[in-house]
């Protein structure tokens, strides 16, 4: 059965089925010749909105999410879209990073240092609000995970004992007419 997959990476066996595997940035072709090196030439990959996917209803058994969501505005609206195109007790992988506060010092620490650089080799120094591509709150996330999907399992890694990176295992969450729990709007 085919697996919708879309992460930057992900282990894949050459000898399963076709996987495919989407993203909304001009990067697949850089993930094309990852696959390629790595002799894995049954993913196909598709540029498309997370928020549009190009397929039909209940297509894929599993899709896999790794940092992503954290970088879509309605991360609702993506996981409805996910959930459409599972299959009913359809599984998706959904994985995050933990915005925790020694993270976000070690970040701060870091910015500190390239300025102190700067200023020593009497170079230009970055003036404004650093990059911050995570547009969701993760902290949030589960609560809006679970209107669409049943939490199966929780891991969470960490780092000298500091939370920085969530995945879940969740399962398509069913309610009546086989629409995903909790959403009232069509998905």
């Amino acid at each position: 059965m085919p697996a919708l997959v879309r992460a930057f990476f992900f282990p894949l066996s050459p000898h399963n089925a076709v996987r495919y595997a989407v993203d909304l940035s001009p990067v697949m072709r850089y993930t094309r010749g990852m696959l390629d090196k790595r002799g894995l030439h049954n993913v196909k990959l598709v540029e498309a909105d997370l928020l549009n996917l190009p397929y039909s209803d209940r297509t894929f058994d599993l899709a896999v999410c790794l940092s992503v969501i954290e970088h879509i505005p309605d991360p609702l609206a993506a996981l409805r879209e996910t959930a459409r195109v599972l299959r009913d007790d359809g599984v998706f992988i959904l994985g995050y990073p933990l915005e925790h506060a020694i993270l976000l010092s070690l970040e701060w620490l870091i910015r500190i240092e390239s300025r102190l650089r700067c200023l020593l080799r009497h170079q230009p120094v970055a003036r404004g609000k650093p990059f911050r591509p995570h547009v969701s709150d993760c902290r949030g996330l589960e609560k809006t995970v679970e209107k669409v999907f049943e939490m199966e399992s929780r891991r969470t890694i960490r780092i000298i004992g500091s939370p920085v990176y969530r995945i879940l295992k969740l399962r398509k969450a069913t309610g009546g007419m086989g629409s995903p729990r909790g959403s009232s709007v069509p998905v």
